[in-house]
């Protein structure tokens, strides 16, 4: 099993600060850039972290290519957050 299906698997339990701990690992080792920042974001996002949430769903972002198909999902996804913070700028 490698740590992005230990991490997600950890998150399904809801025990996200142990996954936020693993998806880190992922991403430092530089695999499944996307969905580690993304899933990492949710970590963030269900522990109430909104300013990490929105952080690592702007380096998601930031990594994605113009074109990519994955992007919208990032900008809705922070989009959202910045909901949840009554943020509206």
């Amino acid at each position: 099993m490698d740590y992005l299906e230990l991490a997600n698997d950890a998150c399904g339990r809801g025990e996200f600060e142990q996954a936020i701990d693993i998806y880190s690992r992922v991403i430092e080792i530089g695999e499944h850039m996307l969905e580690a920042y993304t899933s990492r974001a949710f970590a963030y996002a269900k522990l109430g972290n909104w300013e990490s949430a929105i952080d690592d769903y702007t380096s998601g972002i930031a990594q994605c290519d113009d074109d990519s198909t994955i992007v919208w999902q990032f900008y809705c996804y922070r989009a959202y957050v910045y909901t949840k913070m009554n943020r509206y700028e």
